[in-house]
């Protein structure tokens, strides 16, 4: 009987075990700093470089808090602040990511002027960009980078990192996009033409388009014609199409 219940319990205690073992691992990497080493804090600082470098997340971390919370006036400290965000960006899980973010603002907070400000910057947008979802679900997070991209690109104009935001702006850009295409898209099935050029509005120019303004003036949608209100959209859109590409297009045969 004795051993049937131990045998139950094995998985458990073998769990158990392993996390113990891994956070005995974890905080093992505290005071290793050799005697006589004169740089304590550079020695830390590079041994979190190399296990960040390796994709070791954990180890690289406690190597950058113990710069961070034992050297608080050392050079290394911003670098090594950043070091901790960019190891909850590796790890990449959803509770990581929230610490990366508070990680990046805070840094930005505590370091405004720092010549790695626009790296924060950037990585504080990417990891709001790692958390982006499909067009069809909520784009809180999409809205959130776009914002945090916008930021570097108005701070930090002359930035080495400039290309590379740029490019992940856009993609931001249109998955919001798709998403307000997809939501006008289900307003003109419903015929609730004032939703739908609303919607496709947004997709074209980046704002809300007034409602039938080419065919009703201020009048209200619901007096037009459902013919002119297509047209009013078509008008509305048609300029537009160079900029926004495919999904321009995508309206202006809906609505043709």
């Amino acid at each position: 009987m004795i051993n049937r219940r131990f045998a139950h319990h094995l998985p458990r205690l073998l769990v158990v075990v392993a996390l113990a073992a891994t956070a005995a691992c974890g905080t093992h990497t505290r005071g290793t700093v050799p005697a006589g080493t004169t740089e304590p804090d550079k020695f830390l600082f590079d041994k979190g470089t190399v296990a960040l470098g390796g994709k070791k997340w954990l180890t690289a971390r406690e190597f950058f808090k113990q710069v961070t919370e034992t050297y608080t006036a050392s050079p290394y400290r911003p670098d090594a602040k950043l070091g901790i965000g960019d190891t909850y960006l590796g790890e990449g899980t959803a509770e990581a990511l929230v610490l990366a973010i508070n990680e990046f603002r805070e840094f930005l907070s505590f370091y405004p002027t720092h010549r790695r400000a626009d790296y924060a910057q950037y990585k504080l947008g990417m990891a709001h960009f790692r958390q982006m979802r499909h067009a069809q679900r909520d784009q809180t997070e999409t809205r959130e980078a776009v914002k945090e991209f916008e930021a570097f690109v108005a701070r930090y104009p002359t930035s080495s990192l400039m290309p590379e935001v740029k490019a992940r702006l856009r993609e931001s850009r249109d998955r919001l996009s798709e998403a307000d295409y997809l939501v006008g898209y289900f307003y003109y099935r419903r015929k609730s033409y004032t939703g739908a050029i609303e919607r496709f509005g947004d997709v074209a120019a980046g704002c809300p388009i007034p409602p039938c303004s080419t065919c009703c003036g201020t009048a209200s949608l619901r007096s037009c014609a459902g013919g002119n209100v297509q047209m009013s959209a078509a008008r509305a859109i048609r300029p537009h199409t160079r900029e926004r590409g495919s999904l321009c297009a995508r309206i202006l045969r809906l609505l043709s």
